[in-house]
């Protein structure tokens, strides 16, 4: 059954390290948001009814991104024959966090659930069903003779450096290598002003492109409230809580003054 339904697998199988009130390490399950179920609804609909094939997550920080899509990651590799998954980011280092955290989930599934694995490494892990999934950081080439059924490239908007030309040619790449497999793109960022990915949101928002978009804002996120937010904003200014929480796309971090002081 849970090959069927992700949001079962999640909340019964799937478990994470996490702190205790005392600071202890503990592995406790998943407890999803409900923009989290939305979320893993969508993904595995792509793969059970082929719906669809692209989605953009323009998520605030801390709201489980990471975790839901190696949620979705991990029950792709359980469930899906000859599934190539191909994780990149704006860093490599960035790329082999979401990797890590897909293998947390896999280590703690129960034996009878997941396929034996025959090569597992710091970048990759591969099972004898013949899926496997690797960790890249964002390049020109980082697609080349590689066959993929899931691309999930996280913190869109700043790789190449925030090229928007070089990200445009990086994902006319990349259709052609997704179309052969009928393979599935996931791109999420948080905005880094007005470029390719909010170029691709905004145009998803209008359904001039075949995106699926999600927005969750610092707001949507349950226990998060004024007291909250304004307790970030000490700490990090309301020009920067804009972008990374609020997700605004006019926003300019990299000003010698900022906003407010102009």
């Amino acid at each position: 059954e849970v090959s069927v339904n992700i949001i079962k697998f999640a909340e019964i199988f799937c478990k994470l390290r996490a702190l205790d009130e005392d600071g202890n390490v503990i592995v406790r399950h998943v407890k999803l948001y409900p923009h989290q179920r939305k979320q893993l609804i969508e993904f595995a609909k792509a793969i059970i009814e082929k719906d669809y094939d692209k989605f953009i997550l323009l998520w605030s920080r801390q709201a489980a991104k990471t975790t839901s899509t190696a949620i979705f990651m991990a029950w792709c590799l359980c469930f899906q024959i000859d599934f190539q998954i191909a994780i990149l980011a704006n860093k490599g280092t960035t790329s082999v966090e979401v990797l890590d955290k897909v293998k947390d989930i896999f280590k703690e599934l129960p034996f009878y659930m997941k396929s034996g694995v025959v090569n597992w490494n710091n970048k990759m892990f591969q099972l004898d069903n013949n899926a496997k999934i690797g960790a890249y950081p964002c390049t020109k080439d980082a697609l080349n003779g590689r066959s993929i059924n899931l691309l999930y490239v996280d913190e869109m908007a700043f790789t190449f450096d925030g090229d928007v030309e070089q990200q445009r040619e990086f994902l006319s790449q990349a259709q052609p290598v997704l179309a052969a497999t009928k393979g599935i793109l996931v791109i999420s960022s948080t905005p880094n002003g007005k470029d390719l990915f909010c170029e691709i949101y905004n145009n998803a928002l209008l359904n001039k492109n075949n995106f699926r978009h999600s927005f969750v804002p610092w707001y949507m996120i349950p226990g998060r409230d004024d007291k909250w937010a304004k307790d970030v904003i000490s700490l990090i200014t309301a020009e920067k809580f804009a972008v990374q929480y609020e997700l605004s796309f006019d926003v300019e971090t990299n000003r010698i003054l900022n906003s407010q002081t102009m």
